[in-house]
C-alpha cells in the first residue's frame, strides 16, 4: 500500500508518501545466534534431555551433544522465514531560487520507518528460536535483519550557473540500540561535496568528496567495530 501527496507551488515542490508492506513467508537464512540461544535456553547441551525440541536444535550443532562453550559449527538453512509487516514515511521538499544567471536549490529528503514487525522466528523444523517484535531502532545482531535506524535524512543545496554545478549534502543516520549490550550506537552526520562541469551536451566532468570532514563511524560491537 502506498499513499502520497505531491505539492508544487511557486518555487516550492515536495512530496510525502506513506508506504506499508506485508511480506509473507519471507525467504532468508536461520540465525546462528538464535539457534545457539534456543539451544542454551532449552538446556539441550549437558545434561542431554531427550525432547523433540532438543533433538531438532541438535541437528544444527556440531559436535553433537557438546556444551554451549564447545560448539565448533552451527548449521543454518535457507527457509521461508517469519512474516514481516513494515511501514514508514518518505518525504522530500525543495525551494528553487532564481538568481542572476544562476539557480540555487535548497531542500531535504528522508525516510522515517514507523515499524518493522516480525512474527516469532522458527527453524526449518518449526521450533521457535526467538520471539518476534518490532525491530526498528535496533542493531539486530542476533536476528536475520540488518541494523534499522528509524530516521535517515539528507539536507542539500545546489548552485547551478552556466556550465557549472556545485552540490552539497549533509547526511544524517539516526542512533539505534544494541539489544545485547544495552547500549546506544550514536547517530552519524557526514558531508558530501560534488562539482559538475558540463563540457558539451554529451560530456561532463565530475569531482566528488564523500565524507568531506572524515567523520569516523560510531562504535558498534561488530566484527569491524562499526
Amino acid at each position: 500500500l502506498n499513499l502520497g501527496v505531491l505539492l508544487d507551488v511557486g518555487n516550492f515542490s515536495g512530496s510525502v508518501d506513506y508506504w506499508s508492506f506485508d511480506f509473507e513467508d519471507r525467504i532468508g537464512t536461520e540465525s546462528a545466534g538464535q539457534v545457539m540461544g534456543a539451544y542454551a535456553a532449552n538446556g539441550c547441551a549437558d545434561p542431554d534431555p531427550a525432547t523433540a525440541i532438543c533433538d531438532a536444535l541438535r541437528s544444527h550443532i556440531f559436535p553433537t551433544g557438546t556444551p554451549a562453550g564447545g560448539v565448533e559449527r552451527i548449521e543454518v538453512n535457507w527457509i521461508n522465514g517469519a512474516d514481516v509487516e513494515t511501514s514508514g514515511i518518505d518525504f522530500q521538499g525543495q525551494f528553487d531560487f532564481d538568481l542572476t544567471n544562476a539557480t540555487l536549490t535548497i531542500g531535504a529528503e528522508g525516510t522515517y520507518v514507523l515499524e518493522f514487525v516480525s512474527k516469532d522466528f522458527k527453524d526449518v523444523n518449526g521450533v521457535t528460536l526467538a520471539s518476534g517484535g518490532d525491530f526498528v531502532g535496533f542493531f539486530n545482531e542476533t536476528n536475520p535483519f540488518t541494523p534499522l535506524p528509524q530516521l535517515k535524512a539528507t539536507i542539500f543545496a545546489s548552485y547551478d550557473r552556466g556550465q557549472h554545478n556545485v552540490r552539497y549534502a549533509m547526511r544524517y543516520v539516526d542512533d539505534y540500540k544494541d539489544g545485547v549490550l544495552l547500549t546506544t550506537i550514536d547517530s552519524m552526520v557526514t558531508h558530501d561535496v560534488h562539482y559538475n562541469y558540463r563540457w558539451t551536451d554529451d560530456t561532463r566532468l565530475s569531482f566528488s568528496v564523500f565524507n568531506a570532514l572524515d567523520e569516523d563511524p560510531p562504535f558498534a560491537a561488530a566484527d569491524l567495530n562499526y
